[in-house]
């Protein structure tokens, strides 16, 4: 917490402009802090890659579920308080909802592109004949990993392959 708020204060020294990446409470509670106290005039965007509290699953005992859960129910406060996160980046529209931003500022970059779009990645397909399906991700059947499995398995044919890269309940099915 301590280290976010003095990194937030020595960059809005100068610029009041600031891009934060990720979903981490003492971040975002520097970002309150911050703005609320310090530096009012700050105009933070958030990058939001993932929902771990709020959309995900929760591991653990009992009594770490209900940490968790706290801690997400933090999180979606400060995330929809008006005057701390002025904009939001998101992989999806789903994530809009799932955070309640109804008509906050956002934008979303969806994770989908062509290997031709993407000029300084060196992609090694070794059958270019084939069509390619990737999924990065929880491997767990509640975000409907095997759903994709099954639908996967009922294409005939071989000119698609179908790439996971991910850990989870379901890894070795």
């Amino acid at each position: 917490f301590f280290a976010f708020v003095c990194e937030l204060m020595r960059v809005s020294i100068s610029d009041n402009r600031v891009l934060t990446y990720g979903l981490y409470l003492p971040q975002l509670l520097a970002m309150y802090m911050c703005k609320r106290v310090f530096r009012k005039n700050l105009d933070i965007t958030l990058v939001i890659d993932d929902l771990p509290a709020q959309y995900g699953i929760i591991h653990g005992n009992f009594i770490s579920k209900k940490l968790k859960q706290m801690v997400g129910k933090i999180e979606l406060n400060v995330l929809n308080n008006k005057n701390i996160i002025d904009h939001f980046v998101l992989l999806s529209e789903h994530m809009r909802d799932a955070i309640e931003l109804k008509e906050r500022n956002y934008t979303v970059v969806e994770g989908i592109a062509k290997a031709k779009q993407i000029s300084n990645v060196n992609l090694q397909i070794v059958n270019s004949n084939k069509k390619i399906v990737f999924y990065a991700g929880t491997l767990d059947p509640q975000f409907g990993i095997d759903l994709m499995l099954d639908a996967f398995s009922l294409i005939e044919g071989d000119e698609y392959e179908f790439w996971i890269c991910g850990n989870g309940g379901a890894r070795n099915r």
